[in-house]
């Protein structure tokens, strides 16, 4: 048997719900929301919620739409992309004086950034260049390189700087727009290296 005093009770707190969320609305639009800064609402499981009018932080409302500046094609004069990859090495920096003079590991990750313009025709059309394109220039040029290897094989003092100036002069020739390579050693420690003005 259906208790009437509690659907009845459920109506009134969805009737309330319905109104404070159309208050916030209003609110988020310049209006006025009688009850102070926040009014608590209880939806129709009887959780309750803090809605704050302050300030309004809830999603824009349909009726009011972004109104800054748009951004369209004709509008950037370059786009940013970035790609990441990964490779396991060991190395040892003879000149420190550290742990780091004795062979160690890293788990390196690595970002290739190109900036261009957006293509206009073609299959990479909308695009500064084909992400595919970048791993089938990068994988076999550095990962299959790096990856398991010993970097004192490569370069006499492999620092996180001497990695990210290899990798950039692996790259330069051949991926038109590079602007950026940045190395990560360590979750906390990388270098960068920047295409010079």
């Amino acid at each position: 048997m259906i208790d009437r005093r509690l659907v009845g009770e459920r109506d009134a707190r969805l009737d309330l719900a319905a109104r404070r969320v159309e208050d916030v609305t209003k609110a988020g639009r310049g209006g006025r929301v009688d009850g102070g800064a926040s009014d608590k609402v209880t939806d129709s499981l009887g959780a309750g919620r803090c809605l704050h009018t302050k300030g309004f932080r809830g999603r824009r409302p349909a009726s009011r739409p972004y109104r800054g500046r748009s951004i369209s094609p004709a509008n950037v004069q370059a786009v940013q992309i970035r790609k990441q990859f990964r490779f396991e090495a060991a190395h040892v920096l003879p000149h420190h004086l550290g742990k780091c003079g004795r062979l160690h590991g890293h788990s390196y990750r690595f970002e290739v950034v190109l900036d261009g313009p957006l293509q206009t025709t073609g299959p990479a059309q909308g695009m500064v260049f084909d992400f595919d394109e970048i791993s089938t220039v990068v994988k076999p040029a550095i990962v299959e390189r790096l990856d398991h290897a010993s970097l004192n094989d490569l370069m006499p003092n492999p620092t996180a700087e001497h990695i990210a100036l290899w990798i950039w002069k692996e790259l330069e020739p051949r991926l038109r727009g590079l602007s950026e390579i940045v190395v990560w050693e360590t979750q906390t420690a990388c270098a960068i290296v920047r295409a010079g003005g």
